[in-house]
């Protein structure tokens, strides 16, 4: 999904975005190599009067609504270092709310959540996943 594209935020057109392969798709444009290639510094280090926050949040959000509008999913976890940062899953949530226009059954702030693990989240889901199939 990281290489999905996206409408760019208008305060965002001048960044080429960090992708090798593509550029301004999700991955060029929100992970944190990214943001530090905009902003020299990581989301969580820039005020969070910031606009990067808002930035990030709308591509983020218009992922959301990608997959609701493809796949009509119950659960949308978002982890990882950038989702580290304070408030930002909440702007995502606001953000998903207003870009889907009320068109969708569930929504945003229903489905999208950060990992219940937190930052353990793949090593115990990998965990869980190999218990699981040598049990078979």
């Amino acid at each position: 999904m990281g290489h999905i594209r996206l409408a760019r935020h208008p305060d965002d057109l001048q960044f080429s975005g960090a992708c090798p392969f593509h550029g301004d798709c999700l991955e060029g444009l929100a992970s944190g190599p990214s943001i530090i290639a905009r902003w020299v510094q990581s989301l969580s280090d820039l005020p969070a009067d910031h606009p990067a926050h808002d930035i990030i949040a709308h591509y983020l959000a218009q992922t959301v609504v990608t997959m609701q509008a493809i796949f009509e999913p119950g659960r949308i976890v978002f982890g990882g270092g950038v989702m580290g940062t304070p408030g930002l899953l909440q702007r995502v949530v606001d953000q998903a709310e207003k870009l889907g226009g009320g068109y969708f059954r569930t929504r945003a702030s229903d489905i999208v959540t950060a990992p219940e693990l937190g930052e353990n989240a793949g090593l115990l889901g990998a965990l869980a996943i190999a218990l699981s199939s040598t049990s078979e």
